[in-house]
């Protein structure tokens, strides 16, 4: 699916609603516990195919924020999720234990190297 160690995966909704979609109750560092619905960020990755040799997550806003993430702890997270929001084609990182300049929103691209 994708030719080098660097992936971008681009978000679609519907793409995303027709993989299981998850509802959890996670506690976000500054706005406390919130009931989230979103698909799992590992399933995601595992259905893009990572490459061998990578180890980071860039998350990428559509302000132009973005946020860095270890692979690995991502891997071991069973919660993380690309969230969906109240807007049709606007999502957001739900990353539980993750510090709050992980959770990005109005997000785009999520990018792995």
């Amino acid at each position: 699916m994708f030719g080098s160690v660097n992936q971008d995966l681009l978000l679609n909704e519907a793409a995303l609603r027709e993989m299981e979609v998850l509802k959890i109750n996670a506690e976000h560092p500054k706005q406390g516990k919130q009931d989230y619905e979103g698909v799992s960020l590992n399933a995601l990755l595992d259905l893009a195919g990572v490459k061998d040799g990578a180890t980071t997550l860039v998350f990428m806003a559509a302000d132009g924020y973005t946020s860095e993430v270890s692979l690995e702890e991502v891997r071991a997270c069973t919660e993380c999720l690309v969230g969906f929001t109240n807007t049709l084609e606007k999502f957001k990182m739900v990353m539980p234990n993750f510090p709050s300049s992980a959770w990005a929103k109005d997000l785009v691209k999520i990018e792995v190297k």
